[in-house]
């Protein structure tokens, strides 16, 4: 984490945290997926590298890759291993939509929304793989309003 800043933490997921973090040189913000490594998490945390590692070849080819996130670096650190991802300043779409007036959006914003998800989702089958966890906590807003 020399390399890092922590400004604050976002979550905590099981055996780690979310980090949202500036990187010392580059001044740009990011997310830090902080895992501590044991037997049970040292397979998960190798199959979501392999997984982030076998999209970032078609992130610039594919329309989907913008609606993905984008793994920048990932190192290990005694215990814990590091996912270094995009940061998503407007945090999940579910905390959007619960902000909306009667927790809904109107039908244009919907199609633009479910369109960026469908991309994304495609974008990850057209790799071989799956996302296994989708859902409205794990998609994210960016400062433009694009989804993640």
């Amino acid at each position: 984490m020399e390399h890092y800043t922590v400004l604050r933490t976002l979550t905590q997921v099981g055996g780690g945290f979310i980090l949202v973090c500036r990187h010392n040189l580059l001044n740009s913000v990011v997310v830090i997926k902080r895992i501590q490594i044991n037997a049970t998490a040292r397979g998960f945390v190798a199959m979501e590298v392999a997984a982030y590692q076998a999209l970032q070849q078609g992130y610039a080819n594919m329309i989907g890759g913008a609606h993905v996130l984008h793994l920048y670096e990932t190192f290990q650190e005694k215990q814990h291993q590091h996912l270094v991802l995009d940061y998503c300043p407007n945090g999940e779409l579910y905390d959007l939509l619960k902000s909306m007036p009667k927790q809904r959006c109107n039908p244009t914003l919907a199609q633009y929304y479910f369109y960026q998800i469908a991309t994304g989702v495609a974008f990850i089958h057209a790799h071989g793989l799956a996302h296994r966890d989708l859902s409205l906590e794990n998609i994210f807003v960016t400062v433009e309003g694009m989804l993640k």
